[in-house]
């Protein structure tokens, strides 16, 4: 509880660069995949924002538990 509570006050990690683009390629690969034609009678998960949004918090979660500064790809 004590590491836990420690991380959430005073760990507060950015993006890095890396994880910027690497997270923009991934949402567009996301995204691509979801409207492609071809997969019409398969059910497939919408890819909005929402998606990008937690990916994002759980890059910052994980970042956050190494108690690193910066959310890097591996994190993401």
């Amino acid at each position: 509880k004590k590491f836990i509570s420690y991380c959430k006050k005073n760990i507060n990690p950015t993006l890095s660069q890396g994880a910027i683009d690497f997270l923009s390629l991934a949402y567009a690969e996301l995204r691509k995949k979801g409207e492609d034609p071809l997969l019409k009678p398969v059910k497939k998960l919408p890819i909005t924002v929402r998606t990008l949004e937690t990916l994002i918090r759980i890059g910052t979660a994980h970042s956050k538990l190494r108690l690193d500064k910066a959310v890097s790809v591996v994190d993401i």
